[in-house]
């Protein structure tokens, strides 16, 4: 039987005054339960102006706790905005879905209040998980599952993941560090860091930045197509993997502690560093923007 908590707390937030500024009062209400889980269930999660931690576990179920915040210099406007923003969860078939949003009647007015929403779910470290956020702050660590990723406007941080991963990211930051698998990034706008990382990873990069800082190049494949893009990759030594490095209308940049050459072709720059018996591809292309190898 679903047990749902609601409760609204008040409280007189007590922050540094400036002149003219006042007090917040903040409403919130909680929701939590337990869900049973079994095999080849996922998890689909849409949110919006949430943070969101998806936290690994051992039982064979899955268990949240959702917390709606408004807050306001009004206590009344903010009890009552917090009644408007709502969460759903539900089971269908053998996806478990969560969301959040806010519901207006046909004579209420749209919430005046500052309002978001913290998750944190208990998942077991295998379930699939499809996630889409908007204006969200997101943590995953320790999983070893598929993650299917949009995030708009929002931050990722991806740690100690093995598995496989599609993400899209619109104007957003993306961190994956100590991860092992297979690894699909589409961006627009974005940040891109990998920090620490093996196994296989595509990023396709438009008017973005991305930073490379990798222990050892011959335990990863890198395939980086950058569009107006500034890289940057913290290379420790060419030895042992095959890198394939250009840069179209743009500047390509190497330290001199690397003793290989860029050659000009044209609009292009590129290093080639291609040995017998290479353990790992780097491929790196850019058109219009920066490489800089350090």
């Amino acid at each position: 039987m679903k047990h749902l908590i609601l409760y609204i707390l008040l409280f007189c937030s007590s922050i540094l005054t400036v002149q003219g500024q006042q007090d917040v009062k903040v409403a919130s209400i909680l929701h939590q339960d337990v869900l049973p889980y079994k095999a080849n269930t996922s998890l689909v999660i849409t949110a919006e102006k949430a943070r969101i931690q998806l936290l690994p576990s051992s039982e064979n179920h899955v268990r949240y706790e959702i917390e709606s915040f408004a807050k306001h210099p009004d206590e009344t406007v903010a009890k009552r905005d917090v009644k408007k923003h709502q969460v759903l969860v539900e089971k269908l078939g053998k996806k478990i879905y969560f969301r959040n949003f806010i519901s207006l009647g046909k004579s209420d007015q749209k919430p005046e209040s500052n309002v978001s929403t913290i998750y944190k779910i208990w998942v077991p470290t295998s379930c699939t998980v499809e996630l889409k956020t908007k204006f969200c702050e997101t943590e995953i660590v320790g999983f070893e599952n598929e993650l299917i990723i949009e995030e708009n406007f929002s931050n990722l941080l991806l740690e100690n993941h093995v598995g496989k991963a599609t993400i899209d990211s619109y104007l957003g930051e993306l961190t994956l560090r100590g991860t092992h698998g297979q690894y699909t990034l589409t961006t627009k706008r974005s940040k891109v860091r990998l920090l620490n990382n093996t196994g296989d990873y595509t990023v396709q990069s438009k008017y973005g930045d991305v930073f490379i800082d990798e222990s050892d190049p011959a335990l990863y494949n890198l395939d980086i197509r950058g569009d107006a893009s500034n890289i940057e990759y913290n290379l420790f030594e060419f030895l042992t993997s095959q890198f394939t490095i250009r840069s179209e209308s743009g500047e390509l940049m190497l330290s001199e502690q690397h003793k290989v050459n860029i050659t000009k072709v044209g609009n292009s720059k590129e290093i080639l560093f291609h040995p017998a018996g290479a353990l790992s591809t780097i491929n790196i292309f850019n058109t219009y923007g920066k490489i800089d190898i350090k």
